[in-house]
């Protein structure tokens, strides 16, 4: 058990605690036999000796009111407080969805709990290929951001000051390079060059040498690039990106 999956047990146990303590339930066994466990087996998560599923916490959420964001990234309050229109709440994935009643009809909003990564270890496209042996630093959740695969901390200056070293990008990966260019869009990719991965943040735009791409800068000292397209071994949609203003935050 890593570290990231001891810290999502251990809110796990805390909210578990939570609803005896509120009277939702007496015992932790009749948790369990809700949750479709084996008392032992469920003991064994809250002795934090085996993480806890996807499945039994999505359960166990839905069942209790329990906020999953809190479990999963410590964020927010425990109790999920719904508004009365809110019917019903699935984890599955890293999938947050709200089931939930609106005048004009039925409307599913959909939350992400997305990884983020810092991409000084490793490469793009080895990231892409094999997430699982990629531990992401911490998780990030954002409202109505659509399809997402992933955040990212940002390194060099490039595209400064749209964003800054040390900010966050969330992407979506693109597996059809030569089919979903939209040009003049903000791009994250990865490109070999005489052997060498580089891993780039850039605008994406036509370029007058046939069978290129020209890379841009948002920083006027970075002057425009071309490469071949061929050379692009992994391409992602720029989603969103969250600035952090504190000079004393740390990477």
């Amino acid at each position: 058990m890593n570290s990231k999956e001891k810290a999502i047990t251990e809110r796990f146990s805390a909210a578990v605690d939570w609803v005896i303590s509120n009277k939702k339930e007496k015992w932790k066994a009749s948790i369990a036999e809700k949750l479709g466990m084996t008392p032992s087996n469920f003991s064994e998560i809250l002795h934090f000796r085996i993480c806890v599923s996807t499945e039994v916490l999505a359960d166990f959420c839905v069942l209790y009111n329990v906020n999953p964001i809190w479990i999963l990234t410590g964020t927010g309050s425990l109790y999920y407080r719904f508004d009365s229109g809110i019917e019903s709440v699935t984890l599955k994935d890293g999938n947050v969805n709200y089931k939930r009643n609106i005048e004009a009809g039925e409307k599913i909003l959909e939350r992400q709990i997305l990884p983020v990564y810092n991409m000084h270890a490793g490469g793009l496209l080895s990231l892409f290929n094999h997430p699982d042996m990629y531990e992401p630093t911490d998780y990030i959740s954002i409202p109505d951001i659509g399809l997402s695969d992933g955040a990212m901390l940002t390194f060099g200056d490039s595209m400064y000051p749209l964003i800054k070293p040390g900010d966050i990008i969330v992407y979506r990966q693109l597996k059809d390079i030569l089919n979903n260019i939209f040009w003049g869009e903000l791009y994250l990719l990865s490109y070999d060059l005489e052997g060498e991965e580089y891993i780039v943040t850039k605008y994406i735009h036509k370029s007058d040498v046939e069978g290129c791409i020209k890379l841009v800068s948002h920083n006027p000292n970075h002057l425009p690039k071309d490469i071949p397209i061929s050379k692009i071994n992994a391409l992602a949609q720029i989603k969103a990106s969250v600035r952090f203003f504190s000079t004393g935050r740390s990477n």
